[in-house]
């Protein structure tokens, strides 16, 4: 079975949440028939978005109020229970003064990188930058020097921390509940980077209007101006 993913004309920042919103409401039938399928396409547009956050962060440093529109194709194997992802159909139209040649390079070069992006790891960089009167410590959260979440954590003792809400808008917006963290002979800071960077298995993929809500919830917490909701986000 083969769908198409478009997302008509919208804000960069905004991508994430516009391609998973697209694929179930394409897939909804096989989630409806089996919730399986609610983790299978988590998991694949979460590969998609790790594409795409490079493409347009590393290649064309596209701005998150940025307009564009994209479009790609894909299979849906039921009897194998994957989604095939066809590389080669991804489009972008990027609606600033980038050459569509230009853009059309990138993808290229993308594509042959593709495998080696959805394997490597996360590698979110977490650093204390307040504590408060409750005894809580406020963590921003950055990727590639950009600062894309927050999280609230308490230490309970020497060997464990408790990480009581966090959330990060790129590549995927997520929010982490709260959870129990043994250190294990590792930094708070190093635990905590962990524990985000497997975001396909800890983190509930959110709207971007919700994890930054949160985001913004922690970061008041240590008297930090909000990150400010780009324009064309829905509340």
């Amino acid at each position: 079975m083969s769908n198409k993913i478009n997302t008509g004309l919208i804000p960069a920042a905004v991508y994430a949440t516009k391609t998973r919103r697209a694929l179930y409401a394409l897939l909804q039938s096989l989630v409806k028939k089996d919730k399986e399928w609610g983790k299978i396409i988590n998991d694949e547009i979460g590969k998609l978005n790790r594409a795409l956050y490079h493409l347009f962060t590393v290649d064309l440093k596209i701005d998150k109020t940025d307009v564009i529109r994209l479009r790609i194709e894909f299979d849906v194997d039921e009897e194998g229970r994957r989604i095939l992802w066809k590389w080669e159909t991804l489009d972008i139209e990027v609606y600033k003064q980038i050459p569509k040649e230009e853009v059309r390079k990138h993808i290229e070069h993308l594509i042959t990188m593709i495998s080696e992006i959805v394997a490597k790891p996360i590698n979110y960089v977490v650093e204390k930058i307040a504590t408060t009167m409750d005894g809580d410590d406020v963590y921003l959260v950055k990727l590639d020097h950009e600062e894309v979440g927050a999280a609230l954590a308490l230490g309970v003792d020497e060997n464990t921390i408790v990480l009581k809400k966090a959330a990060v808008l790129q590549p995927n917006p997520l929010i982490y509940e709260k959870t129990k963290i043994a250190l294990d002979g590792r930094t708070a800071e190093q635990a905590l980077q962990d524990e985000l960077s497997l975001a396909t298995k800890k983190g509930v993929h959110a709207e971007y209007s919700e994890a930054l809500k949160i985001v913004n919830m922690i970061r008041e917490k240590a008297l930090l101006k909000h990150i400010e909701k780009p324009e064309g986000v829905e509340e």
